[in-house]
């Protein structure tokens, strides 16, 4: 009985022991004034393209600042964005907003890889682009990464030109322009307990070697 007693009242401090935790944060930020690097997360992030184009910095969007302008876009060609999700979980892209010229392709698709550049692409969601720079055209919705993504350091996010449609419809093969503005991830902090709580892990884990040592005497 005394033995049963200490070992549930072990177990029972234990679970008693605070732990630290955040709310969702924004871990990683690109705005895309003058620069392809994030403002926030630098180091967590980068952000490449296939199209050939060279990076520029226009206004396209209504009461926005700058964004960034790729060129010669066609289809199967993406925009990959690398994110190191070490300590968070609960990793979500927020809404963005992106549109094209009018040859640009209209068709595209987010897809991501959980194990590199080299591992499986899987296609989360579709969306078309538009030229027009009003927000209700050009938003783009926010989506949940799986749980594969948590404590991640390896999450590659693709958006890849899916159709050689024009967005306006034109003949001929697309090839133009893409916009895209305030890209960013958020996530929750991974619980760590609490710096006061470690010297009741040390004292709790002595306490129970000697009460070990003794039922083995």
């Amino acid at each position: 009985m005394l033995h049963l007693l200490s070992r549930f009242s072990f177990v029972g401090l234990l679970a008693a022991l605070p732990i630290a935790s955040w709310a969702q944060v924004t871990f990683v930020s690109y705005t895309f004034e003058d620069t392809t690097s994030a403002i926030v997360g630098p180091l967590l992030s980068t952000v490449s393209w296939n199209s050939g184009g060279t990076a520029a910095y226009t206004s396209p969007f209504t009461n926005q600042g700058r964004a960034l302008s790729v060129g010669n876009f066609q289809s199967g060609e993406y925009f990959q964005f690398i994110l190191n999700a070490t300590g968070y979980e609960a990793v979500s892209l927020n809404a963005f907003r992106s549109n094209g010229s009018a040859s640009a392709p209209k068709d595209w698709k987010i897809s991501y890889s959980l194990t590199g550049i080299s591992g499986t692409f899987v296609d989360a969601g579709i969306y078309t682009l538009a030229s027009n720079a009003a927000a209700e055209t050009t938003t783009v919705s926010s989506f949940l990464l799986p749980s594969g993504a948590d404590n991640n350091a390896s999450v590659v996010l693709r958006l890849i030109a899916t159709s050689s449609t024009r967005i306006d419809g034109g003949g001929g093969v697309a090839n133009g322009t893409v916009r895209l503005d305030n890209f960013s991830f958020t996530g929750t902090a991974i619980a760590v307990p609490e710096p006061s709580a470690y010297a009741v892990w040390v004292g709790l884990s002595g306490l129970a070697l000697c009460l070990a040592h003794r039922r083995s005497r």
